[in-house]
């Protein structure tokens, strides 16, 4: 029987990367999708809309209609934000010994991709193929997700990082972590 894969768990937004990638999208198509940006914001300001459906119709009111390019521009554009002391330090511990996973409550659609273009795996917030429904990856949800795709029986729960107290549910999984104040 072989060891249990050894893991660590990184949060991308405002740990990884030094802001929100989500608030950084929005932005970035603010000058495109004027009136969409602006109405999802406002609904979810005034809380009409909760958190994850803000992501749930950004995803699909916004990102699904940007182009290849305009998909590849921003998930590489995100390279621009990366912690850089954090990144080697992950690299530089863990990265010969486990699989690296960010869990993010950002989309998908450009969370895996990132992950992937450093090396690592991503999963981030998304619809679930199989009954319809969007699994916002915020707070217990992150915890949800690594429990079940990633049981503890057979992985090896090594590290996780994040900025977040909605995260210490994941964080407390592991055998060290880290929560840290992000500089707002």
């Amino acid at each position: 029987m072989s060891k249990p894969d050894k893991i660590v768990v990184v949060d991308l937004d405002k740990t990884l990367l030094v802001v929100d990638s989500f608030d950084l999208l929005l932005s970035f198509q603010l000058k495109k999708r004027t009136v969409k940006v602006a109405l999802l914001r406002i609904l979810r300001k005034f809380r009409l809309i909760s958190l994850a459906q803000l992501k749930e119709l950004s995803g699909k009111y916004i990102y699904d209609n940007l182009t290849e390019e305009e998909k590849i521009s921003f998930t590489m554009s995100l390279n621009n934000y990366i912690n850089k002391r954090i990144l080697d330090k992950i690299n530089t511990e863990y990265g010969k010994s486990c699989r690296i996973i960010i869990i993010s409550a950002s989309l998908n659609e450009y969370v895996k991709p990132f992950a992937e273009s450093i090396g690592w795996e991503g999963f981030g917030s998304s619809k679930d193929n199989s009954t319809g429904q969007f699994i916002h990856l915020h707070g217990k949800g992150k915890s949800d997700f690594l429990l079940k795709y990633f049981p503890p029986d057979i992985y090896n729960y090594q590290y996780s990082i994040s900025d977040s107290q909605s995260d210490l549910p994941l964080l407390k999984l592991f055998k060290k972590y880290d929560l840290f104040e992000a500089n707002n």
